[in-house]
């Protein structure tokens, strides 16, 4: 029985926003003394401009990078996801840098030409100069701008305890408001004086900033430690040809990451940075077909759920089933996105994978092939319609709402969405799915941090919110699918049918850095509408079906779904 399974799923968590500014603590820093000092750092090297202007945010991210030493050969070609950036702009490179390193998100137009709030500042800032903004343990008073379920307090209550702002007035920060050069320059100056500079100088500039508190003075020592053993490893051991920089300091950063045991806040080198953005589909989409997740106990690769009429379907692969070699190459303790890029390969390759079912170990020959993703397919049985969604994909709602405004008609009884193996995905594409059989502004999920509970509700009238309907799960049912199971049992919209769900209700942020190595960390966690956790602890059917597989289980729906008619 498979207890615990790591799924590699597609939901990433990427927080966007806007914010104020900074009358920020004049008599500690002058103007004149801002200015010069960056234009000394050539931060600035503009030598005339108006400081009253309003900052951009291609230029703010410029200049950030320039005010921590980043400064980069302007006539390199970076990669740039943006296409509003070329390559002949100054701030080009600077804006692909920061990309990398996951302060600005991804998406067609970066907008460098946009007026910057504060908030946008802080956020791109305090990521850059890696100021970490942690969630608890600080006490801050709630401003119009700034109520108590708001994200973004973390990050406000962060910059008003360092100093660098201060409130617009008694009941607003001013988090709306764009910032002008001149403040941005007094902004970027404080942070560098709070983050380079040593204790002296801050009793020098007069701000106020404890540094010698407990848990500084124990981060110190233990760093003081990580430095020496550092030293004595290029010193003194015996093997100094065998050691590696790199390999030093990816062990490191990965050894600190896995004693969290969070099995879904992880650090990937390069190459395994690369093989996690493949198999979010972000290359190519050549392979056998089939959702693959990892038991965390064993260490074992095991097959999630073949996708319809794919290679591994009709190789004959089930549920279940043990991936123990692929191409003779073992899997077992892989993470699962490593794994991956051993089972992937060209439309036309063959895969031979060496499959543990149950007491039986066969070897079963994959010939690869492009991969036609859908995530909906449908079909009636004795009047019910039957919607399996496979994964909450891109395509998901259009594929779904054209099913439902097709196939339903007034002879239809009701449907039975099969979301058995289906391994979560995008968020919205759970809400939106909810949206047809909820009443509008109905809560879907519910998003906590340690300082937030932010509900997400549908935004329009459920069109088929009177149609019965039946919602099958799984042991492999995950994310978004017990999203959507858990609303539709919270507002007691449906019968919930078969196995208790995966348990994955934590949220992922993914952070690209500069050298190719990438970061998921997890940032929040997702709870029913009611509230109840859905992490580690799944959703538990109202009717428990043991025989998942095959037919049977949906004629146990049509069968309950007829007794309430």
């Amino acid at each position: 029985m498979i207890k615990k399974i790591f799924l590699s799923l597609l939901t990433l968590f990427l927080l966007v926003g806007n914010f104020n500014l900074l009358q920020a603590n004049e008599e500690a820093v002058s103007q004149n003394e801002a200015l010069i000092f960056l234009k000394e750092n050539k931060v600035i090297e503009d030598n005339e401009f108006n400081t009253n202007a309003l900052m951009e945010k291609g230029t703010f991210v410029m200049w950030t990078l320039k005010n921590r030493n980043v400064f980069l050969n302007e006539n390199r070609k970076y990669l740039e996801p943006f296409l509003d950036i070329g390559q002949p702009q100054k701030i080009a490179p600077y804006v692909a840098k920061a990309w990398m390193m996951g302060a600005v998100p991804t998406s067609e137009k970066f907008y460098p030409l946009n007026k910057i709030t504060l908030l946008e500042a802080l956020q791109i800032l305090f990521h850059l100069e890696g100021i970490p903004t942690p969630r608890i343990g600080f006490k801050i008073k709630s401003y119009q701008d700034l109520p108590k379920d708001n994200i973004y307090r973390a990050i406000a209550a962060k910059a008003l305890q360092m100093r660098i702002i201060t409130p617009k007035n008694e009941r607003e920060i001013g988090l709306q408001e764009l910032l002008t050069k001149q403040q941005a320059i007094n902004l970027l100056y404080k942070i560098h004086l709070t983050t380079h500079e040593d204790e002296n100088i801050y009793q020098q500039k007069n701000i106020n900033i404890k540094i010698n508190n407990p848990q500084k003075i124990k981060k110190k020592e233990n760093e003081d430690i990580f430095d020496e053993v550092w030293k004595m490893l290029h010193n003194r051991y015996l093997y100094t040809e065998k050691i590696s920089d790199e390999k030093l300091m990816e062990k490191a950063i990965t050894g600190m990451v896995e004693s969290l045991e969070d099995p879904y806040t992880v650090f990937f080198t390069q190459k395994e940075s690369e093989n996690f953005f493949r198999s979010l589909g972000q290359g190519d989409l050549e392979g056998i077909g089939a959702q693959v997740g990892t038991d965390i106990e064993s260490g074992n690769v095991l097959i999630i759920a073949p996708l319809k009429n794919s290679p591994a379907e009709k190789a004959g692969l089930l549920p279940g089933d043990i991936i123990l070699k692929a191409n003779n190459v073992p899997l077992q303790g892989m993470i699962i996105d490593e794994a991956i890029s051993h089972i992937k390969g060209p439309a036309g390759s063959e895969v031979k994978l060496k499959i543990k079912r149950e007491d039986s170990i066969m070897e079963i020959t994959v010939i690869r092939q492009k991969i036609e993703f859908h995530s909906v397919f449908s079909r009636f049985k004795e009047n019910f319609l039957i919607i399996e969604v496979t994964h909450f994909g891109v395509d998901t709602k259009e594929m779904f709402s054209k099913t439902l405004y097709e196939k339903v008609s007034k002879n239809t009884k009701g449907i039975i969405i099969d979301l058995r193996g289906n391994p979560g995905g995008f968020l919205e594409s759970s809400v939106e799915l909810l949206s047809f059989f909820l009443p509008q502004n109905s809560v879907a999920v519910v998003t906590e941090t340690p300082i937030s509970s932010v509900p997400k509700k549908t935004e329009k009238e459920g069109e088929f919110q009177d149609l019965p309907i039946a919602v099958l799960i799984d042991e492999f049912s995950a994310s978004a699918s017990e999203i959507f199971a858990g609303a539709i049992q919270d507002h007691k919209r449906g019968i919930i049918i078969g196995k208790k769900s995966f348990g994955k209700g934590t949220v992922q942020e993914l952070i690209r850095f500069y050298n190719g190595s990438s970061f998921k960390l997890t940032v929040a966690q997702w709870k029913t509408p009611l509230k109840r956790a859905i992490d580690k602890v799944g959703i538990k059917p109202d009717i428990e079906f043991k025989n998942t597989q095959g037919d049977e289980i949906i004629e146990k729906a049509i069968k309950e779904l007829k007794k309430n008619q």
